[in-house]
């Protein structure tokens, strides 16, 4: 009861919700996305893929996230964890065309969207997850836990990269 309480809190800074209290896409594709991470530690490759794709037909952007950190997972196995870090950077195809006026205009009306605008509180929300799952790693690293160990590496690795997406595309000038 209390991981379904906290699924439905919102994402620090913002509106968003990790999980909805009730049937979302975005629901159906998180759950697709925990059994494709599931069979990606598991080094089933194929089966992580089928559950993907499977969240890919539901919600598209969730997809991208867990083939994302599916990828990392896996890339964190096969080379050394810098080459893992600079893959991640690389972009996927983002457009940098602008958004409409009308759109833009729609979008200053939400500050959560802007993460120059958050308050103290919002950015130790986004950043402290980040330090605690690095904490963890190093005790499941002298504990000898392989796996704990990969997944909070990975998980840090994910959540800098895409904190650092979010900066970068905070501007509402240019892109």
């Amino acid at each position: 009861m209390l991981v379904a309480a906290l699924l439905t809190l919102p994402v620090a800074g913002t509106a968003l919700y990790v999980m909805d209290q009730y049937i979302n896409p975005r629901n159906l594709a998180a759950f697709f996305g925990v059994f494709a991470l599931a069979r990606t530690l598991d080094r089933k490759y194929v089966q992580a893929g089928c559950f993907v794709l499977a969240a890919l037909f539901i919600h598209p952007l969730m997809a991208c996230f867990s083939l994302s950190f599916c990828a990392l997972l896996f890339l964190f196995r096969k080379v050394n964890s810098s080459f893992s870090t600079a893959c991640v950077l690389l972009p996927l195809g983002f457009s940098l065309d602008p958004p409409s006026e009308g759109y833009h205009q729609a979008a200053l009306l939400h500050s959560f969207h802007y993460l120059t605008r958050w308050q103290w509180y919002e950015w130790l929300g986004a950043l402290a997850p980040l330090a605690i799952l690095w904490w963890f790693g190093v005790v499941a690293r002298g504990k000898g836990n392989a796996t704990v160990d990969l997944v909070c590496r990975a998980l840090v690795i994910y959540g800098a990269v895409y904190f650092a997406a979010g900066l970068v595309f905070v501007d509402p000038g240019p892109l």
